[in-house]
């Protein structure tokens, strides 16, 4: 049974928000000291506030042009970059927008706003915390200890948009009372504060209808079986407008995240992301690697887990401070508004934090995360579950506050209280304060290098060397794309939080000089991959190339060997060098001296699965290939790989006319040719069909189901005949 307030909710004034903005502020700098002293120049990390920044900028470059955000030609190219793949930062840009006006600075604005964040979330627990507790003083403690708990800390780091959090307690406190008492008014403030969540950051939304839907359940419960369905049908037709208004402010929200889906970007993640990233039980009594404390741990159970590259993610952390208040609340039944449900709606929230398996020594325990993500679609956007342990700790800072008004009502004088509470503010920002915030990071200005191909060519499109094997997030992919709103270029860089599939597929997994190796450059000379790589920048309109060699920006091993392999391949090419970055001209490489080529539209890595560690292709309806030959050649079509059921034909064609023909009938790996046929001198465009699909068309964009792995796919030259004289092969020719 839930307990009354005290009393009833008393005002703030503005004298007390000023009060609370001051303490907060002051607690913060406390926490993440040296940051207040280096918010001009440097962000707590660099790559993901370089995406964000880029995010915000381009929401404003779009508002001043009168453009839609949507698509943006100029990063992630030769593809383009959809925005539906990046951290959406519709709030964070509605207050940065009218910031950078004033403050042209831009790490600067974004650590305004990154304090912003902080206080805002502060100040929304201590809201919902009076509403909840009718008490200030206990409230201005609560929202200290949601500002300061591990994971809004450890987000703060490198997620803008998770910190946000302050805007789900303004959501819950306008959610209760709607449900609570019905009225139009009250449906379109909790609408309103519902469209503000989604825009906060992508995550809360989808979390945020988890706590929503069991206060119903436990409002309805509270009525009994005789009273359950007249309650029920009281609010159902305001429950279905809550859902129709939100519907469409989700669609608002999500306009980014839809225009990617509609245009063949893929939204859902992968299940073994959702079951990697979790919240294990101890982390909310236990300081992480992060933490000042930590020093004083013998042993960081976060090491011996395995999870302390992750703690930013599996951190929970909430104090001794609050997981004592809560003790004590428990014990003494603490009076709260709705207590049952703030209980409930912890243990809820900390069991889908713990992710989608619980290993025991005997056994993989399925948990209710798991099953959420099967039977809820929504659930399938999200990556991290761990990340409930944002919603927990404002539920576990309302506790607390609960259990710290019950222990000061235990204490007679006035000052009493005041020393105590003042003992527990210290004890909170100590146990809280991370050290990870003494390692800021600058972002780096644009090198030189661009402008001086900006004088040459100032639409041109560059090549970011050393190229990664995806757009997934390193340092320089997140810089080149930040650096692109100052110098204007096109650029292949550019980090998205959901790898650009199509970018990865078509060309950077394939580049000659990548990072990483593709598997069709294994053992190539230099000659053979300035080759390809001249192939690949014809193809795709790419002119330059700039080879980054200031190594802070590079993972050590990669600067070690790409660096050296970029500088021997593009020897004589070079047209710019200073300490930062060279600049490469495509034209001074010369056309391959051999048979070249590299495939296009219409293929895609698998996943990486344990039990198969080989490279796989997903073959579509169609893919292409395009092949140079500096002279007639005579050339034979292989493939090696398996059917993913029935036996596959695959059609070798090139301007409709079919040049070889083979068959897969296997579900085991196997190795077939096909040929010889004629290829002409220079540039050839060919498709490999799949005669079993609906469309001889390569997929531009669409990521249709795939039909056949394949661990390699090869065009070679055919030895057995001269250069120009082979015959073609007759169309009907198979080969098994």
């Amino acid at each position: 049974m839930d307990f009354p307030p005290a009393r009833t909710e008393p005002k703030t004034g503005w004298r007390i928000w000023t009060l609370l903005v001051l303490g907060y502020v002051l607690a913060l700098g406390v926490a993440t000291f040296p940051r207040v002293l280096q918010l001009v120049d440097t962000v707590p990390t660099n790559a993901d506030p370089a995406q964000h920044l880029w995010v915000m900028e381009w929401y404003k470059t779009c508002l001043l042009e009168g453009k839609l955000p949507f698509y943006c030609p100029d990063v992630q190219y030769p593809v383009g970059a959809s925005l539906g793949n990046f951290s959406p930062m519709i709030l964070q840009a509605a207050l940065y927008i009218p910031l950078s006006t004033v403050v042209s600075h831009d790490v600067l604005a974004y650590n305004l706003l990154w304090i912003a964040a902080f206080l805002f979330c502060g100040l929304s627990t201590y809201r919902l915390a009076v509403a909840m507790t009718g008490e200030r003083l206990v409230s201005a403690f609560s929202g200290l200890a949601a500002m300061l708990a591990a994971p809004m800390m450890l987000h703060g780091i490198a997620h803008l948009e998770l910190i946000s959090l302050g805007v789900f307690p303004a959501f819950l406190l306008a959610w209760m009372n709607f449900v609570d008492e019905p009225g139009l008014r009250r449906l379109l403030f909790a609408a309103g504060m519902f469209f503000l969540v989604a825009c906060g950051a992508a995550y809360f939304a989808v979390m945020g209808v988890v706590p929503a839907v069991l206060y119903v359940a436990v409002r309805c419960v509270e009525r009994g079986r005789g009273g359950m369905s007249a309650w029920i049908v009281s609010r159902l037709h305001w429950l279905a407008g809550f859902a129709g208004l939100s519907l469409i402010g989700s669609c608002l929200a999500f306009s980014n995240q839809i225009w990617a889906a509609t245009h063949g970007q893929a939204m859902v993640r992968g299940i073994h992301e959702f079951t990697f990233y979790r919240s294990p039980f101890w982390t909310y009594f236990t300081p992480t690697p992060h933490h000042l404390l930590d020093a004083v741990i013998p042993v960081n159970p976060y090491v011996s887990a395995n999870l302390a590259v992750w703690a930013h993610e599996s951190g929970s952390y909430l104090g001794v401070v609050v997981i004592g208040l809560m003790i004590y609340a428990a014990s003494r039944r603490s009076e709260l508004r709705q207590r049952g449900f703030f209980w409930l709606g912890l243990v809820v929230m900390v069991v889908l934090s713990m992710g989608a398996y619980q290993e025991l020594a005997f056994a993989r325990l399925p948990m209710p995360a798991l099953w959420l993500w099967k039977v809820f679609p929504p659930f399938r956007l999200i990556r991290v579950p761990a990340r409930f342990n944002l919603l927990a700790l404002v539920f576990a800072a309302i506790l607390a506050s609960a259990g710290l008004r019950d222990l000061l009502a235990r204490l007679r004088h006035r000052l009493a209280r005041i020393v105590l509470t003042s003992a527990l503010v210290a004890l909170t920002v100590a146990d809280l304060s991370v050290s990870s915030y003494r390692h800021a990071q600058s972002i780096p200005p644009a090198p030189r290098a661009y402008q001086e191909i900006a004088l040459r060519e100032p639409h041109a499109a560059v090549l970011e060397l050393p190229a990664f094997h995806s757009s997934e997030c390193l340092p320089l992919t997140a810089f080149t794309g930040y650096w692109q709103k100052s110098h204007g270029l096109r650029t292949t860089g550019g980090y998205s939080g959901v790898p650009n599939a199509v970018l990865d597929d078509l060309f950077l997994r394939d580049c000659a000089l990548n990072a990483v190796t593709p598997t069709d450059c294994l053992g190539a000379s230099d000659d053979e991959l300035r080759g390809r790589l001249w192939l690949q920048l014809h193809e795709h309109d790419i002119r330059y190339m700039v080879l980054h060699v200031a190594n802070a920006l590079i993972p050590d091993h990669v600067a070690a060997e790409s660096i050296p392999k970029c500088e021997r391949v593009l020897r004589g090419a070079e047209i710019y060098r200073d300490d930062a970055a060279v600049v490469y001209d495509r034209d001074a490489l010369a056309p391959p001296s051999s048979l070249t080529w590299i495939r296009k539209r219409g293929w895609r890595r698998a996943p990486f699965n344990p039990r198969i560690p080989l490279e796989r292709l997903y073959l579509e309806s169609a893919g292409e290939i395009v092949v140079f030959s500096p002279r007639e050649e005579t050339v034979r079509f292989q493939v090696e790989g398996w059917t993913l059921g029935e036996p596959r034909v695959l059609s070798l064609r090139s301007n409709g006319s079919e040049l070889a023909r083979l068959v897969l009938t296997s579900r085991k790996r196997q190795s077939v040719e096909a040929g010889p046929f004629y290829l002409p001198a220079g540039l050839s465009e060919l498709t490999v069909v799949d005669l079993a699909a609906s469309t001889d068309e390569p997929a531009s964009t669409a990521r249709s189901e795939p039909t056949i792995n394949l661990t390699r796919v090869a065009l070679s030259l055919d030895v057995t005949a001269p250069h120009a004289a082979a015959e073609r092969a007759r169309p009907d020719s198979v080969v098994r």
